[in-house]
């Protein structure tokens, strides 16, 4: 069988298109591959025994690595020319538009079409003109993205792992939400540490420790803000002797600063022998090639505790990694600011208002 590459978005892609929203309505296709009829010279890859006899798939089945693909190109019939007001995320498809008549004229449209194409849709899953939904595994608002807190309290209520498989269910769910959080890689490490392959269990202080302080980084509503056009970034990097972590934001107006995106990484092999300097030049790095999507060709603003970095632009370094770090974020339209520690809302001490 041949790998087929024309899959669905990836998750960050179909939350960037959520922006200007204002009215929403989501579907979704009923057996939604059983929809999508198999070619017959195809069919003979797709089959089975049963009780001596042997099936073949007349139409697209679950769990093959195409079927993805398959159906993202039989929609393709229906959302030729809708893509820009239908979100489709496999069988899950999100109507939204910037206003009520704007919106029932395309969910008119596409219901039409749907019939058309005698496509069948779970009505008991159909929920219609929404100014906050359900999808991809979040909430959907007009000013940004909600962890799901139905997601959030199963993370709060997990018991106490006994196992590297629980442990890695566990940080499988957190990791789901980790862009509502730049703490997670730092708080998570003793539990990551748990599911390398070949490690001892050990459940002691560090373990239990870092198990309560994952729990602990949703234990409040998370919300981040849609990104507003023609406004400018704002990044806060913070390195530690262990991890990573960054927060993409935009300052609206003087002291407005609304958070986008966080996210952090732990430290690995030679980095974990890196000084402060090289550690701090490091989380700019990443975080620039993390959120390229958003910022390329855009201008941005990194705002660092770490004094020696507002040099980076003048610098002769004489380290060839730091050299060669300098040149990659030439890249970008970059102005570099140091600010107070207190100032930095990765701080330790700090803990931003998300949603404004």
């Amino acid at each position: 069988m041949q790998e087929d590459h024309d899959g669905p978005e990836e998750i960050d892609q179909v939350l960037r298109r959520c922006q200007g929203i204002g009215v929403m309505s989501s579907l979704d296709l009923r057996a939604s591959f059983w929809q999508v009829p198999l070619a017959h010279e195809s069919r003979k890859y797709t089959g089975f025994s049963h009780q001596g006899y042997t099936y073949q798939y007349t139409s697209v089945p679950f769990g093959l690595k195409i079927s993805s693909a398959a159906l993202n190109r039989a929609a393709e019939t229906i959302l030729r020319d809708m893509r820009g007001s239908v979100i489709a995320f496999v069988d899950d498809w999100l109507v939204v538009s910037s206003t009520m008549e704007q919106h029932l004229l395309d969910l008119d449209e596409l219901l039409t079409r749907i019939s058309d194409e005698n496509v069948t849709v779970n009505f008991d899953k159909f929920e219609p003109l929404r100014k906050e939904i359900r999808f991809v595994g979040f909430v959907l608002t007009p000013e940004g993205i909600q962890a799901d807190e139905q997601k959030t309290e199963v993370i709060m209520n997990f018991p106490a792992p006994r196992t590297p498989t629980q442990s890695q269910r566990l940080l499988g769910m957190a990791n789901f939400n980790a862009r509502f959080t730049a703490r997670l890689a730092e708080a998570a490490g003793p539990l990551i540490k748990l599911t390398k392959k070949g490690e001892p269990w050990k459940w002691g202080d560090a373990e239990i420790k870092a198990f309560h302080a994952v729990k602990q980084l949703f234990c409040k509503s998370l919300f981040l803000n849609h990104p507003v056009k023609g406004k400018g970034y704002v990044l806060y990097t913070d390195a530690s002797s262990k991890a990573l972590g960054a927060a993409l934001c935009q300052e609206i107006e003087p002291g407005d600063v609304r958070i986008i995106y966080m996210a952090s990484r732990t430290l690995k092999g030679a980095e974990l022998n890196y000084y402060t300097t090289e550690l701090e030049l490091l989380a700019i790095v990443w975080a620039l090639e993390k959120f390229r999507s958003y910022v390329y060709g855009q201008p941005v603003e990194v705002r660092t505790d770490h004094q020696a970095l507002t040099f980076l632009r003048t610098s002769r370094f004489l380290s060839q990694r730091l050299l060669r770090w300098s040149l990659l974020i030439q890249d970008y339209n970059l102005k570099v600011k140091h600010i107070p520690g207190k100032e930095n809302i990765l701080a330790p001490t700090t803990c931003p208002d998300h949603r404004k």
